[in-house]
């Protein structure tokens, strides 16, 4: 079982080994020239990044359990309930936002080979793009819970939220629009996911969490 999900993981998902290191042969720019590959490699700044990104779950439980005796039990104990969520929903804007990026990065790799451009990978700018999409996709998945939050302590009504729907769809496509990759196929892949999170969050507040609408 284990073999059969590595081997999932590593060609059938955004993993996929044969795209990254045989296609872009990402490896040889992660090294750099100075160690047998090409380019000038990966910069302290974009792998400070990295390992910034594996540490955050690690850095929220030590910034929670810092607040933990300023927090009410019920503050504390909402903030318990969702923080599960926080991460997978997190976890799921980052590779979501990352298979975008493969996806993206894919065509227009195809269409340099068309043409016969040369393929020289900036390692840093292309990790910095992924990170940057990627993370900030993460955290924009959160919105969810921050609205059932509000709602839940009562800071927020329902029906106030429902009614700025139109408001809401431009800030997710104003927010997708600062997003790197700038093209219009990539706007709409990040922009949907954020409207129908918002959606989703409306239904599952009124009809599961039975929130008053009123």
């Amino acid at each position: 079982m284990f073999d059969e999900g590595r081997h999932t993981f590593r060609f059938d998902t955004f993993g996929d080994v044969a795209f990254w290191g045989g296609t872009l042969k990402l490896h040889q720019a992660i090294a750099g020239q100075a160690h047998g590959g090409v380019g000038d490699g990966v910069s302290p700044k974009t792998a400070l990044a990295v390992g910034l990104i594996a540490a955050l779950p690690v850095a929220l439980y030590q910034v929670f359990s810092f607040l933990k005796p300023a927090l009410k039990k019920k503050e504390f104990r909402l903030i318990m309930t969702l923080m599960p969520l926080a991460v997978f929903l997190f976890a799921v804007g980052f590779f979501y936002g990352v298979a975008v990026m493969k996806y993206v990065i894919g065509l227009f790799y195809e269409k340099a080979q068309e043409l016969e451009i040369g393929n020289l990978l900036d390692v840093s700018a292309l990790l910095s793009q992924i990170i940057v999409t990627s993370s900030l996709l993460g955290a924009a998945f959160e919105f969810p819970i921050v609205i059932t939050a509000l709602m839940s302590l009562k800071i927020v009504a329902y029906r106030s939220i429902a009614s700025q729907r139109t408001m809401v769809y431009f800030f997710c496509l104003l927010f997708a629009s600062l997003l790197p990759p700038t093209d219009l196929l990539s706007l709409a892949l990040l922009t949907v996911p954020l409207i129908l999170l918002f959606e989703s969050t409306l239904l599952i507040n009124r009809i599961v969490l039975k929130t008053p609408v009123s």
